[in-house]
């Protein structure tokens, strides 16, 4: 490569992954962080909830002033209490969407750019195609929310849909369709490179299947 990597991206890391000890929300978050952003390879983070609001605003304070970008995770707001946001119950599907506003309003206070949530479970081959309406419905709603309060994009991540997840989305394919179907300025995909081959597909495949 002849030019500089940082050109092309912004190298960073998940926080609560490489501190996993943080993954709830608790423990050395603004002592990690302060790793983080004295290390300067980095130029981005990607955060979840930070349970403590003083945290948060401290957190946010030495993002910024590291002058890292700050992403936020809102996975784990689905996965842990089992949310579903394509789930053909209307009651079950509206619980997720209010939980993942509640997480949209949590990364605007942290000044995040992205917010990046998973699918639900995967129905079956009978309601897959009524599942991924449910879930472009669900992806317009949180759209509109967050254009309502400023410029944050709202992003899905592709994960496996037949070994441990067992999520919706899914193949890059269906992903790919989900995002046409949703048609927002203001919404993405994000594809992980380690996801793919639980996904059985090649990192070339899969951005072959998502490119605009």
């Amino acid at each position: 490569m002849q030019e500089s990597i940082y050109k092309f991206m912004k190298p960073g890391l998940v926080h609560f992954m490489a501190y996993p000890e943080t993954m709830g929300g608790e423990g050395p978050i603004l002592e990690t962080l302060a790793e983080t952003a004295a290390d300067d390879f980095f130029t981005a983070v990607e955060i979840p909830r930070y349970k403590d609001p003083e945290v948060r605003k401290k957190a946010r304070a030495l993002l910024e002033s590291a002058g890292l970008t700050i992403a936020y995770a809102a996975q784990l707001a689905v996965l842990v209490p089992g949310l579903n946001p394509n789930s053909l119950d209307e009651a079950e599907r509206t619980k997720a969407v209010d939980a993942l506003k509640e997480e949209i309003n949590i990364a605007y206070e942290m000044g995040a750019v992205g917010l990046a949530f998973l699918s639900g479970k995967d129905p079956g081959d009978e309601n897959r195609e009524a599942a991924k309406e449910a879930l472009v419905k669900t992806c317009k709603e949180l759209c509109a929310y967050a254009k309502d309060k400023g410029d944050l994009k709202i992003v899905i991540e592709t994960f496996d849909r037949t070994i441990e997840k067992m999520a919706l989305i899914g193949p890059s394919k269906d992903a790919a369709e989900v995002a046409e179907g949703v048609g927002e300025d203001n919404f993405g995909l994000m594809v992980d490179l380690s996801h793919l081959p639980l996904q059985g597909e090649t990192a070339e495949e899969a951005l072959k299947n998502v490119a605009p």
